[in-house]
């Protein structure tokens, strides 16, 4: 697997290639599909900065702290989407990107709470992959997704 140090090399020297930033020549796309490989690294290290990451510093925690520490999360995000609701009922717009972005975030937070939790349950990051792809594949025969419906 490509690591993220070199991902992000080879994605600025093709960025700066193809921006003329790299000297005094700029490389055209041409039908080469450049453009492509340069777009596919971009696309592939902005999932890597946004995937989900195991928070090291809860790795000993035992499976019943894990899941406290689960439930508190869902309480935090339950109260943070509880609190935009009230804010779009009473049509507080100053409030509502401020409780949009929060509710946000405790739902990201919660996710990766979970995501300790496999590591805890000692499934390495492949393996956590291959379960959101069999959860994915499971959701997706079950129609859960409509992909022109999907923001």
């Amino acid at each position: 697997m490509i690591t993220d140090e070199v991902l992000n090399e080879y994605t600025e020297m093709m960025d700066n290639a193809f921006s003329g930033k790299n000297g005094n020549y700029k490389v055209s796309y041409g039908t080469d599909g450049s453009k492509n490989i340069l777009d596919a690294f971009k696309e592939l290290q902005d999932r890597r900065q946004s995937d989900l990451r195991v928070a090291t510093k809860f790795l000993t925690n035992s499976y019943y702290r894990q899941i406290e520490h689960i439930e508190s999360e869902f309480d935090e995000t339950r109260e943070a989407v509880t609190d935009l609701m009230e804010t779009m009922v009473l049509d507080n717009k100053p409030d509502y990107a401020d409780k949009l972005s929060h509710a946000a975030e405790e739902i990201v937070d919660l996710q990766s709470t979970c995501e300790t939790m496999l590591a805890i349950l000692e499934f390495d990051k492949q393996q956590r992959r291959e379960i959101r792809k069999r959860v994915i594949a499971k959701n997706a025969a079950r129609h859960y997704y409509e992909e022109d419906k999907e923001k």
